[in-house]
């Protein structure tokens, strides 16, 4: 559940100096950040909308180079299947950003000067721990190697986890992670595995397998620890096919939809539209 009271956002009250933020995906229906975020916008009078833009891979770059001169946009916030070339968009690059090779949010400054992080990794950690899962110590394996898998790899190792493994359908890509994870953090323990480990605290489907009901699992439930909890970066449907098979097995799970509101926080300050 996010951290702010659901309110209605009056549309009539929007005006010429009314910040823009807009959510860039392909395609645009399964988001549901902008709803997330406009509930938590109006819940501290912040004078900003965001908006959802379906944009194609190959019109991205056209698409970014024309936001440099719109001058009410406060920023972007990105998502599947642009957060890897929305790195190699922008200006600059925060060191969360750098690490994982991936963006999920832009500023762009009075200048038009365009700024890229990402709070997957540390949303999704945030959001771990507010519902009482602490990381520290825990072994994890992250399933997926791509934008949002590697942030949230990052955030994990950075977060005090004793182990991570990653899988990935294409292994180079999981060993190319772990790599770099090994050489990146602190952390020895990391590998690039086929399958989680039966002694695995958390598994993270970090993958957008789950958006679609006809998706295959990404992780066989029946290989974990009764003790495992299972977590997904997918926010809709609320309940995925991944969570449900956990649920019915008796594990502990973890919705995408919890990492929203850390998010949230740390990319409006990152805007500057919040102190």
């Amino acid at each position: 559940m996010t951290s702010y009271e659901p309110a209605h956002r009056d549309f009539l009250a929007v005006t010429g100096d009314t910040l823009i933020c807009v959510q860039v995906a392909h395609p645009a229906g399964q988001v549901r950040a902008p709803g997330e975020a406009n509930r938590f916008l109006q819940s501290r009078s912040i004078d900003a909308l965001m908006i959802a833009a379906d944009v194609t891979p190959a019109d991205l770059p056209g698409f970014v180079a024309g936001l440099r001169g719109w001058g009410n946009l406060c920023g972007l916030s990105v998502t599947m299947p642009h957060k890897v070339a929305m790195a190699r968009l922008v200006d600059e690059l925060a060191p969360t950003a750098a690490d994982a090779g991936t963006v999920n949010v832009v500023r762009r400054d009075p200048d038009g000067r365009l700024t890229g992080a990402t709070f997957d990794g540390t949303g999704y950690v945030a959001g771990l721990r507010a519902q009482g899962h602490e990381v520290a110590d825990r072994r994890v394996t992250v399933v997926g190697a791509g934008g949002v898998g590697r942030a949230v790899a990052f955030a994990l190792a950075r977060g005090g986890a004793a182990r991570v493994n990653v899988v990935n359908r294409t292994r180079a890509r999981g060993e190319e992670l772990a790599a770099d994870l090994a050489d990146r953090t602190a952390l020895a323990d990391v590998h690039s595995v086929e399958v989680p480990a039966p002694d695995d605290d958390i598994v993270v489907n970090a993958t957008s397998l789950g958006m679609d009901p006809s998706d295959p699992l990404p992780v066989d439930v029946g290989l974990l620890s009764p003790q495992t909890l299972v977590g997904e970066v997918v926010a809709n449907p609320d309940v995925t096919p991944l969570l449900a098979a956990a649920e019915a097995r008796g594990l502990a799970v973890h919705k995408g939809i919890q990492m929203m509101a850390p998010q949230f926080l740390e990319g409006a300050r990152f805007m500057r539209l919040i102190p």
